[in-house]
């Protein structure tokens, strides 16, 4: 796994994308275009609630200090990557397998792994020799910042042929301090402005939940 780089050719970087051209509607919206911005505002609404249970399906997410060496890791990773890929040395490896590489790197460097989960780490970093290996198995591997200050929500994705490195992984995160979650996500900024806007338009019936459900980075228990 660390030799990735040496195994595959050398590709260009990628070209940076022009500005997008910004369009804007002018004048009084007619009631027929109000009536189609609701029900596209409901639509949006009922979506974002499916995918966050497509979410809670598919993904594991763990919650870790920002100072974690793990969440450092995959943070770092993530910044390397976009140093190296405008330089043309990753030779096309994806960013979340660039990034899973360096999660189990630093998983297995975790004091409180177990030994077994150390092994079977190991194991998985001396097999994989090449990023090509994982493209159909890992699906998503990342780090991003969590609603609750100095938290990072770790993010993962896997087929079945790697469940035993992934629940390794998450064995050692949650033993030096992760918290995985559980149950649907909470509804995301975007979610809550527009239910906001919904309901005083009175457009919405605010659900049992969005009174229970505070906006910090609890899941409910149902992602």
């Amino acid at each position: 796994m660390n030799s990735w780089e040496q195994n595959r050719g050398q590709k260009g970087s990628r070209q940076e994308n022009s500005e997008p051209r910004k369009v804007r509607i002018q004048g009084n919206l007619s009631e027929e275009f109000k009536k189609l911005a609701v029900a596209n505002a409901k639509l949006s609404m009922h979506l974002a609630s499916k995918s966050r249970l497509h979410d809670a399906a598919l993904l594991r997410t763990v919650l870790l200090p920002k100072s974690h060496p793990v969440a450092e890791a995959m943070s770092a990773a993530g910044s390397d990557f976009n140093k190296r890929q405008k330089l043309g040395e990753l030779a096309g490896i994806p960013p979340h397998l660039y990034i899973w590489r360096a999660a189990i790197n630093a998983a297995m460097a975790v004091e409180q792994a177990s030994a077994t989960d150390r092994e079977l780490l190991s194991q998985h970093v001396a097999a994989i020799t090449s990023p090509d290996l994982l493209t159909n198995r890992v699906h998503c591997c990342r780090a991003t910042s969590a609603y609750q200050p100095n938290t990072t929500k770790v993010t993962l994705s896997v087929s079945n042929e790697l469940l035993i490195t992934l629940d390794s992984l998450i064995r050692v995160l949650i033993a030096s301090g992760g918290e995985l979650k559980l149950g649907a996500p909470p509804r995301s900024t975007h979610e809550r402005e527009l239910a906001k806007i919904l309901i005083e338009l009175g457009q919405w019936q605010p659900e049992v939940r969005d009174h229970l459900l505070p906006t910090s980075q609890g899941f409910l228990a149902c992602f």
